[in-house]
């Protein structure tokens, strides 16, 4: 009943769009939507564990050095792995908040990805 193609913009990877004659119908989600809502509720979680412990701020420098450690390692080995996490805001929080386990999600997320 129509003419169907497949839409895919750069910025929006894996959203597919399929356009008809009468019609537009967004199949998926994009990706990067659902994993900032993710990283956010993990964030808050956190920051949840943070307080609860009586020394916020403590736990707060621990997570951050691990997360600063995890960056580290991942730029060392991104010329044998051929992969690179950006830095910018989205992973300076993860790596904040999450530490070490949230860089390393983001790099196996990148190397998935690639």
């Amino acid at each position: 009943q129509g003419n169907f193609g497949i839409h895919a913009v750069e910025s929006d990877m894996f959203t597919v769009v399929f356009t008809g004659a009468r019609a537009v119908e967004k199949l998926v989600v994009p990706i990067h939507q659902r994993m900032t809502a993710i990283l956010v509720l993990l964030g808050l979680w956190a920051a949840a564990i943070f307080f609860r412990s009586g020394k916020p701020l403590w736990n707060l420098f621990l997570s951050a050095a691990g997360g600063g450690a995890a960056f580290w390692v991942s730029a060392a080995v991104s010329s044998v792995t051929g992969v690179s996490l950006p830095l910018n805001l989205a992973t300076a929080l993860t790596g904040l908040f999450l530490g070490a386990p949230g860089i390393a999600s983001l790099w196996i997320l990148q190397l998935v990805w690639k």
